[in-house]
């Protein structure tokens, strides 16, 4: 029997049930179907009743033409319905012990959420795993599959925590679903599922994973290269990848060579570090490995490199990357002769040059994240060298080794020279070290107390007109020189929109709070009544919790006069608060009556 007549056949009919029957009266493409019916009505006599059903359709007028439709249809249904197979093609074999098995403890209904937050797509979703997974419901046999689906997740986050949380809390009845599902030609999913695969299954038979380096797409080779550094019998393997022409490859082979500790893997190690092409690559591998043989060689090609420098007045950009590179790769390493190193470097003039700046920012981190106190002593007299270039490190390691004192009368005429490179170093890097101070309450005196700085630092912002500064080093006492200073800049902001008065407020309720409280009801009032505040910033609206209970009933004043329906709302919630503490305050007072009595 033809399905191609009755498949053609099934569309008109499916087209005029949703167009109506009447359409059907003289239809011409139920016309051009009649003959072919008709055709085949030898072979299949059913064929014949189609095509007397067809004609009946066409020639029917609009009272007949519903009733002569379902006819047609339930027969063409049934006529099809014949024509389908049940069976499943292919050679049947046993299943074998490999398909999981586990408990269903977990009602449908609590999972149902979980199952489409792992297959589905939308917001809020990793939410929902993270908590199943603390939940413990991805014991239940009917999360796993979703938990394997969700390795192809487009939103990354998503497949990576399933790849590191969730698939290891299945374990092993994970495995057999991740290699079912395993693409050696697939993506990153299967890339996932691969290292997944290793993890659950811990170093055994390496075939699949050499497979997968010589024979899968890009992503499993990456992924499958990384897994054979726990194979040290592989090594040979991961020194070819370790050429190979893709970027990813040769990076991940190297990565996988630094775990492996042999004389060939060290030696492609070096090589990589002397070429120009791949000295970035192995900037990585280097800082992972522990092996004290190979940082000495480090150290040697570093000395090398170095020797370099003095042999031109202005050296090449390939050199100065491998020598980037080299100081990079012993960004982990503590030992005595690397700290040594790099104060010869940052003590060489034929290195210490424009060109190599960021390097030497690097050397000078690195000494001063070493925590050694003669790598700090170095680090810090630097100061007046080299045209002031590293003087922040300088700042930085000082404020570790010298008193607070010391350090100002060290550091301060450099600052007073506004102008200079130096000095505005200086100030940049103190605005980072400083920002806890900037806080109100217990939050600015754990900064303090955590990095203490000489009370003479104050006025001398005050001088300069550093109003950043200086209201991050106010202290929390009345400073009558800082409060008008403080005071002076507030006048000069006047309420304006644009200007942002928090850190000048923060500043004076640290020395005042009632000075603060009456100039920060001003700004409000001044705001308000401007009439176009659309936006209260959120530093200001946490200073609004700060004002006392006497300002309640101004705030509810200033809240009905605002004409911006957030701005009223945060006024409505501060003078709560200030209310709040009005009840609280006479709650205690009764208290205190009623034990007296």
């Amino acid at each position: 029997m033809s399905l191609q007549v009755l498949t053609e056949l099934h569309e008109e009919v499916r087209r005029l049930f949703i167009a109506g029957s009447g359409m059907a009266s003289g239809d011409l493409r139920l016309r051009a179907l009649q003959p072919r019916l008709e055709k085949l009505a030898d072979a299949a006599p059913v064929l014949g009743r189609l095509a007397e059903g067809v004609q009946a359709l066409v020639e029917s007028d609009a009272e007949s033409s519903p009733g002569r439709l379902l006819e047609l249809g339930t027969l063409l249904h049934a006529v099809m319905y014949t024509q389908g197979r049940t069976d499943t093609q292919g050679e049947l074999v046993e299943a074998g012990a490999d398909i999981p098995t586990g408990t269903t403890y977990v009602p449908y209904r609590k999972l149902k959420p979980l199952i489409d937050a792992l297959t589905e797509r939308g917001p809020g979703r990793l939410e929902i795993i993270r908590s199943a997974l603390e939940e413990g419901l991805f014991g239940d046999i009917r999360t796993h599959r979703p938990a394997v689906i969700a390795l192809e997740d487009s939103y990354a986050e998503t497949a990576e925590f399933v790849q590191e949380r969730v698939l290891p809390a299945i374990g092993a009845p994970a495995v057999p679903l991740l290699l079912r599902e395993l693409n050696l030609q697939g993506g990153k999913a299967d890339g996932r599922r691969l290292l997944a695969i290793h993890r659950l299954q811990g170093p055994g038979d390496p075939s699949l994973y050499l497979t997968a380096l010589a024979e899968g797409a890009a992503e499993l080779q990456v992924a499958a290269a990384s897994i054979l550094g726990d194979y040290e019998d592989q090594e040979a393997a991961l020194l070819e990848a370790s050429r190979s022409r893709r970027k990813e490859l040769r990076e991940a082979a190297l990565l996988a060579l630094s775990r492996i500790p042999s004389t060939k893997a060290a030696d492609r190690l070096m090589e990589c570090l002397a070429s120009e092409k791949d000295a970035p690559l192995a900037v990585e591998p280097l800082r992972l490995s522990q092996d004290p043989a190979l940082t000495a060689r480090v150290l040697s090609h570093a000395e090398g490199l170095l020797a370099e420098f003095g042999g031109a007045e202005k050296p090449e950009a390939g050199l100065i990357a491998r020598m980037a590179a080299t100081v990079s790769s012993l960004g982990t390493k503590r030992e005595g002769d690397v700290l040594s190193f790099l104060q010869k470097l940052l003590a060489s003039p034929h290195f210490m040059k424009r060109e190599t700046g960021e390097i030497q920012e690097e050397a000078a981190g690195l000494l001063l994240e070493s925590g050694d106190p003669q790598a700090l002593g170095f680090v810090e007299s630097l100061h007046g060298e080299w045209n002031h270039r590293l003087i922040s490190f300088a700042l930085r390691a000082a404020l570790r080794r010298l008193p607070p004192e010391a350090v100002y009368e060290r550091y301060a005429p450099y600052v007073q020279e506004k102008k200079t490179a130096a000095a505005k170093e200086l100030l940049q890097t103190i605005r980072r070290l400083t920002t806890g101070l900037s806080r109100i309450g217990d939050g600015a005196r754990e900064a303090r107390e955590a990095q203490p700085w000489d009370d003479r630092w104050l006025p001398l912002f005050i001088r300069l007109d550093e109003e950043e500064l200086v209201c991050r080093f106010v202290p929390e006492a009345p400073e009558p020189e800082a409060a008008a200073y403080v005071l002076a800049k507030l006048d000069e902001q006047g309420g304006r929109r644009g200007n942002n008065p928090a850190p000048l407020l923060t500043a004076l309720f640290r020395m005042d709070e009632a000075l603060a409280s009456e100039r920060l009801l001003h700004v409000i009032e001044q705001r308000t009544l401007a009439g176009s505040w659309w936006y209260i910033e959120y530093d200001l609206q946490r200073l609004l919790q700060e004002l006392p209970a006497s300002s309640a009933d101004r705030l509810e004043r200033l809240a009905g006069q605002a004409k911006n329906e957030g701005i009223r709302r945060a006024l409505e919630e501060a003078a709560l608060v200030a209310r709040n503490k009005e009840h609280g305050s006479k709650g205690e007072a009764d208290k205190g009556e009623g034990i007296e009595s």
